[in-house]
């Protein structure tokens, strides 16, 4: 019995030092920055699993790799490269719904591990290796004890999020790309509190903590991450939030310097003008998100007499605005810099996929296409080649539909990969994906012509192999609608938008509420849809549509004259339906001739135009008749 006990005592003491061990390796010995890319490089080869395509998932890492952007920049001898590949990775990550977009992100953050690993050393290299299996382990060990305890307990699985945290993740993640910090961490908390419970809380927890360390609220910033490290130890969540720990030491770091920087300058004020001086203090605020003190600087030493000091000036200064979303302020001073002469070759390629990269945000996808041909005829080597072309094949079938293009593209790429490439199977099996995408394509183009049964077959077979399409379950939402059936149209707009936010799944979202004349739901989400694309048209005539049906015919007149206004170019049917809700609501407002103003102007441009022949004809006292589209 007391060797059984000596055993057990021994076991224990292996197992206890072997955690310590595990605790202090991952605190001192890894770095972050490549667990991180791992992570992303993990996330992107997965995505048949619901964790790894989480949009959630996606975003936190996404957040991780634009911290990384954000270091690998802040250092005056900057690899342009690196930050390019790194860039292109995370907004692929970000807007990632189908594989294609993760696919895309694993090719350029394979290429930035490959610079990187080979920094460690061997031995670091092994003992990662251990690290890295020993922490695969313990993940399956959580798996199988979770699964274990849902059995016994009898636990239910958890509930699809509630709608209403969909929308406060949705307004978060808007708030944060327009740097309105304190709306978005608003919201982030808002979720953190109804719903202290559900599995996504790491993830936003990450996210609330990105927004802190944007607003130099550092210690806050660490305490939420650390919570998350011991909260879900051995999962993405942990890593992440151990990434951006290092971030804010490293920010910490930055803030040491920045006094002794100043100090340093003021007392030889020629200092200002050089890389270890200026530059390096510019790059100080940056990156300690003092954005206003980076760009101050930074426009001075656009003035700097070392032409190498002017151009980085201006390309940091063009990269700071493109970030904080000012597109146009961003390209304008790209477009300067391209014309200073003596450009370093690597900053030169930087700077054309910068401007690329500007346009396809912009969504000039034809500009940003000739842009990225430029970058790959200029390339000074395989990594801005590929990038290039591997845009390139995606801006022509994502972007403009060209599939002709787009293959002559693709047989550019394919001679920039060896034989066999992991790389290159995983991009053939991406743009096949992308050929797939004219199921969905023909469709909509089918439901367009009234041919419904169609329609539905098309579209159900592609959401057979894309079942995470929010585009395309909002169309079958449509489809329902026109059977009849109601409580599935429901299902599908709901899923639809919360896969993705867009004017378009919104509108469906909407037009399906209106259906069930529920006018209240589908005025939110109209209202949502125009947040997203204020110009969209059925969004405002359905709008508008719902004003004029709960009697508010100031709101729906001021709309509809917008309409009016805007309506040269659209079909006449279209154009005949927004003269005579117009009217309609002149007519609520009790500006009669006016009204029928608008239903004889209907009635030229669309002289079959029913409701419009008929509200002719009202009695005193009667309602007109609006149309829908």
């Amino acid at each position: 019995m007391k060797k059984l006990f000596t055993g057990i005592f021994v076991i224990c003491g292996l197992i206890v030092v072997l955690a310590i061990s595990f605790i202090f390796y991952a605190q001192f010995a890894l770095d972050y920055s490549l667990e991180n890319l791992r992570e992303a490089l993990v996330l992107s080869s997965q995505t048949g699993t619901q964790e790894s395509v989480s949009g959630l998932g996606s975003r936190a890492v996404s957040a991780g790799l634009e911290s990384m952007v954000l270091e690998e920049i802040s250092y005056k001898d900057a690899d342009f490269q690196t930050v390019t590949l790194l860039e292109h990775a995370s907004r692929s990550l970000g807007e990632a719904i189908q594989q294609s977009g993760y696919t895309q992100a694993g090719v350029y953050l394979a290429e930035v591990l490959k610079e990187r690993v080979p920094r460690r050393n061997f031995a670091l290299q092994v003992t990662d290796a251990v690290f890295h299996f020993l922490k695969n382990l313990l993940k399956s060990v959580q798996d199988v004890l979770g699964y274990a305890l849902r059995r016994i307990r009898k636990l239910p699985e958890e509930e699809p999020l509630a709608q209403t945290g969909v929308l406060i993740l949705a307004e978060a993640e808007k708030m944060e790309k327009g740097w309105k910090l304190q709306e978005a961490e608003r919201y982030y908390r808002e979720f953190l509190d109804r719903y202290p419970d559900r599995v996504e809380r790491g993830f936003v927890k990450i996210s609330l903590a990105h927004i802190l360390i944007k607003q130099q609220r550092l210690k806050e910033a660490k305490e939420i991450l650390e919570g998350v490290q011991k909260g879900f130890l051995g999962g993405r969540e942990s890593t992440i939030a151990s990434n951006l720990i290092e971030r804010i030491r490293a920010i910490q770091k930055h803030l040491n310097r920045i006094p002794e920087l100043e100090n340093w300058i003021k007392s030889s004020p020629n200092r200002f003008f050089t890389e270890e001086g200026g530059l390096e203090l510019a790059l100080s605020y940056l990156a300690t998100y003092q954005i206003d003190l980076a760009l101050s600087t930074l426009q001075q030493l656009s003035k700097a007499p070392d032409p190498r000091l002017r151009t980085k000036a201006l390309f940091y200064q063009g990269w700071i605005r493109k970030w904080q979303g000012d597109l146009e302020q961003g390209m304008a001073l790209f477009q300067m810099l391209r014309k200073e002469p003596g450009v370093d070759q690597q900053l030169a390629m930087a700077t054309v996929a910068q401007i690329a990269e500007t346009h396809y945000r912009k969504k000039e996808y034809k500009q940003a296409i000739a842009t990225y041909e430029e970058l790959s005829r200029q390339a000074a080597g395989e990594t801005w080649r590929s990038l290039a072309e591997l845009e390139g094949v995606t801006l022509n079938v994502f972007g403009l539909g060209d599939l002709d293009a787009a293959r002559k593209q693709f047989q550019n790429l394919e001679t920039l990969f060896p034989t066999g490439s992991a790389d290159l199977e995983l991009l053939r099996k991406k743009f096949q994906e992308a050929l797939d995408k004219g199921l969905r394509a023909e469709g909509f183009k089918e439901l367009a012509r009234g041919k419904v049964a169609s329609a539905l077959t098309l579209l159900e077979n592609y959401l057979k192999k894309y079942p995470r399409d929010g585009t395309a379950l909002s169309a079958l939402a449509s489809i329902d609608l026109i059977r009849g059936n109601l409580n599935e149209a429901l299902l599908h707009a709901q899923r639809g938008f919360e896969l993705e936010r867009t004017e378009y799944t919104a509108t469906v979202y909407g037009y399906v509420y209106e259906k069930m004349e529920k006018l209240d739901e589908a005025s939110h989400y109209y209202d949502i849809a125009l947040q997203i694309k204020p110009t969209y048209l059925t969004a405002r005539f359905n709008r508008s549509w719902v004003y004029l049906k709960t009697v508010k015919y100031q709101e729906a007149e001021e709309l509809l004259s917008e309409l009016e206004n805007d309506r040269e170019g659209l079909v006449e049917i279209i154009q005949a339906k927004i003269l005579n809700n117009h009217g309609c609501a002149l007519w609520g407002l009790g500006r009669t001739e006016e009204a029928l103003t608008r239903f004889r102007e209907a009635l030229k441009v669309s002289p079959d135009f029913t409701e419009a022949k008929q509200n002719l004809n009202l009695a005193a006292g009667q309602r007109p008749v609006a149309a829908v589209i």
